[in-house]
């Protein structure tokens, strides 16, 4: 006779990553407020790349990519909470 075990589920964490052309400074650990259409998203900077090198900040014209903690849009503004 065979046993069957359950069969183990793989869940796929995929990090959601925001493009964004800074039109002022930003640094890790800034808090930032993501709002669109659908988007509604307050979370603290925990990564940034600029042309696929991490770094700490970048200021206005840099573009950046910012690991966010959710999907997010095209239209998306995002803004540097106080």
């Amino acid at each position: 006779m065979l046993r069957s075990s359950p069969h183990a589920h793989q869940t796929r964490l995929h990090r959601a990553v925001a493009a964004v052309r800074l039109s002022a400074p930003l640094a890790l650990a800034d808090k930032i407020h993501i709002r669109g259409h659908t988007t509604d998203l307050v979370q603290n900077v925990a990564s940034m790349e600029v042309e696929h090198a991490k770094v700490d900040r970048a200021g206005p014209g840099d573009d950046v990519a910012l690991e966010v903690d959710d999907h997010v849009r095209d239209r998306d503004l995002i803004f540097h909470e106080a």
